[in-house]
């Protein structure tokens, strides 16, 4: 990073050289801190190229001791950035993005935001210009061309140009990537973080709670993902409207929470927000990497480090939870998708003596006459207080219009005993 200068003060530039360094070991410093920066990423690359350039133009007049030595440093920082950034633009033509850049694409790609930073820097090259390098006491052996500071100007506007250009061709292929870009960004930072805290966690729960459930299961994922909500990470994301509130049941999953569990007060709000990042098959949650991908490139520089943490804590979690529900005598199979509504434990419950009576089978699809499954979803969306009762079993089901078929049951001379027959069930 580019530090405040101040002329009384030793000042380091980010390739470690202090301007109180004797000239005949500067070109040595370089060579160390090229080596250096080596290890920092893109952005970080092109931010400090970028306050460097500020930090030139805020000069003093009397400080012109340092005015070679920064020029130079620019001029390595330059054709560094330009070379990550030409490998960054490669990587992404291959579908590969391992960094978020985070940085102003529609300023940064314009040469004048560039050139105007250097104004200063032009002028002052100009008026050394005439005494070659060498006399003034340094030399760029790796740029045997650049003989005067003019030259070396020259170089480093070029550098400029060819950065402007790169960010602008960075962000069109960025603005046009497909999401399984971010997935791929996502499992390459997730390869990084040690999350056996998550392991570790789980095998203690197991400890802990006895003979595995699908309720206990359930509760403690729900609690992890209230635990994740509540730690303010998903108020980064873009918000939630009704529509999308009205398709996720917060009631119902804060049935699965334990009776003193405190959220946040927007957690309503956030709920539908989390359920963008995953989908439902049968008991089973899963991850939408290719959108927690983008919310992380997105917000890199907003993320700490311990939400980050958070997030992939949860994400190893949900795999051993998920694991454990798959071993389950009782487990739903991963491959019906049930509604979230009709998904809950008490939901599970229900279905599990529909199952045994012999009215639906294993993938929840009726066995009885479309009126009689008409009257059992009644029963089974009053028990769970669905709001829309036929909408979740007419998803399932494949069906239209299931209220014709409850009105034809009310119709028949056995709807009295048919209503009956499925209160006594679920009693």
């Amino acid at each position: 990073m580019w530090a405040p200068y101040h002329v009384c003060l030793k000042f380091s530039f980010n390739l470690g050289i202090s301007v109180k360094m004797k000239k005949e070991v500067f070109e040595e410093t370089i060579v160390s801190g090229e080596q250096m920066l080596e290890k920092l990423s893109v952005r970080k690359k092109v931010e400090g190229l970028d306050r460097g350039l500020d930090e030139y133009r805020r000069l003093d007049e009397d400080e012109k001791n340092v005015l070679i030595p920064f020029a130079m440093s620019h001029h390595a920082t330059s054709r560094d950035a330009a070379a990550l950034l030409r490998a960054y633009s490669a990587d992404l033509d291959r579908g590969v993005c391992r960094e978020s850049l985070c940085i102003d694409f529609i300023q940064m790609a314009q040469r004048t935001y560039w050139l105007e930073k250097c104004t200063r820097m032009k002028s002052d090259m100009e008026a050394l210009g005439t005494v070659p390098m060498a006399e003034h006491g340094y030399a760029l052996t790796k740029d045997p061309d650049v003989e005067t500071t003019v030259d070396l100007y020259r170089a480093i506007e070029g550098n400029l140009m060819e950065i402007a250009d790169l960010i602008g061709e960075v962000g069109e292929k960025l603005s046009k990537a497909p999401l399984t870009l971010y997935a791929g960004y996502y499992h390459h930072l997730r390869a990084q973080y040690d999350e056996e805290q998550a392991v570790k966690d789980f095998r203690y729960w197991q400890l802990q709670s006895g003979v595995p459930s699908l309720v206990k299961l359930k509760m403690l994922r729900a609690e992890k993902i209230a635990d994740f909500i509540n730690s303010g990470i998903l108020d980064l994301a873009l918000g939630s409207c009704r529509t999308e509130s009205d398709d996720v049941d917060v009631e119902q999953f804060r049935k699965q929470l334990p009776h003193d569990y405190a959220c946040v007060n927007n957690f309503d709000i956030l709920c539908p927000i989390f359920c963008r990042t995953v989908s439902k098959q049968g008991d089973i949650l899963v991850p939408d990497y290719e959108c927690a991908g983008l919310f992380i490139f997105q917000h890199w520089v907003e993320l700490t480090e311990k939400q980050l943490h958070a997030i992939f804590y949860l994400d190893e979690m949900l795999k051993q939870i998920h694991e454990e529900i798959q071993n389950l005598p009782e487990a739903v199979s991963p491959l019906v998708s049930l509604p979230d509504v009709l998904a809950t434990p008490e939901a599970m419950r229900l279905w599990r003596k529909a199952q045994k009576a012999g009215y639906v089978d294993e993938q929840f699809q009726p066995l009885i006459s479309k009126p009689l499954s008409a009257v059992l979803a009644a029963e089974m969306a009053r028990r769970l207080d669905i709001r829309d009762r036929w909408k979740p079993f007419e998803l399932l089901w494949n069906r239209k219009n299931m209220f014709k078929d409850y009105y034809e049951a009310q119709q028949q001379k056995q709807y009295s005993e048919s209503a009956k027959m499925m209160k006594e069930l679920f009693d």
